[in-house]
This record gives C-alpha cells, structure tokens and sequence, in this order.
C-alpha cells in the first residue's frame, strides 16, 4: 500500500476511525523490532521481547532515564530501553509524536506539522523520514488492520 493511498484513505475516515489507526501505527512504531511496551504497569516480561542485540531473553530491569525503562542483558551486558530500535528512539518530546502523526496522514506539509504540534521544522522533517523508513520495513500484509479500518 502507497503511502499516498493511506492519506487519502485515512481522510476519508471518520474522527474515531482516525483516531483507531494512529493508535495501531503509533504501536507499531513503539513496538518497534523488540517489542516492549511501554505501556507502564505491565509485567517486565512480555512473551516476545528479546535484546535488540543479542536476541536474549534473558535480561533485568536497570533503573530509568526520562522516565524511559532501562534494561541490562544478562548474556552480552548491553544496555537497551524501552525505545531501543524503535522510531521513538531518542525523541525529546514524545507526548507530541502521535498528534504530529495525524499531521503527517491529513497531509500536512512538514512546516505545517511542525506548526501545528509545536516542534520546529529541523524536528519535523526528522521525525517525518523516522516514520517514512520505520513504515516502509512493514510488510503489506501487517497493514491489515489499517484495511480493515478503511473497509
């Protein structure tokens, strides 16, 4: 699926449905390749989470930093976060990424993203080429639920 079919899909939706799909991309982009949630609360250990890169299951919680849960791997040593391999890797302002993602699928122009959600146009058009690349390692069939949405 073009990303240009997903906008133009995406306006025609209604505010609810809108609000379902920048929930499921927001997901993905959090889960990103380790899949830790950062939903707070939940167990440290979800079925699925791995080391980003040793691929171990076997690590332990280290503290935070940012309010972002830190890890430590029990088999190589490295330490890795919550946002480790994800496209909120390194964000300062988090709490405005998934109201610029609804900027960026009514087709907003990088300048008007950054207008509208208070981050400045060098910010804008990084996170725009952070979501671009992280959309385009999503294979077409994990896109179902987007189909789904679009009826």
């Amino acid at each position: 699926m073009a990303i240009e079919e997903l906008i133009e899909g995406f306006k025609q939706l209604t505010q609810r449905q809108q609000h379902d799909v920048i929930n499921e991309f927001y997901k993905h982009l959090v889960q990103g390749e380790i899949g830790i949630s950062s939903i707070k609360g939940e167990s440290d250990k979800l079925p699925g989470e791995k080391c980003p890169y040793c691929k171990s299951k076997s690590y332990v919680a280290n503290g935070s930093l940012k309010g972002v849960q830190r890890y430590r791997c029990k088999d190589c040593g490295k330490f890795f976060s919550e946002t480790t391999g994800t496209a909120l890797e390194g964000l300062h302002k988090k709490d405005k990424f998934s109201k610029y993602l609804w900027c960026m699928f009514m087709g907003y122009s990088i300048r008007e993203c950054a207008s509208e959600t208070g981050i400045s146009i060098p910010t804008s058009f990084k996170w725009r080429h952070k979501i671009l690349s992280s959309f385009s390692e999503i294979p077409d069939n994990d896109f179902r639920f987007v189909l789904s949405v679009l009826g």
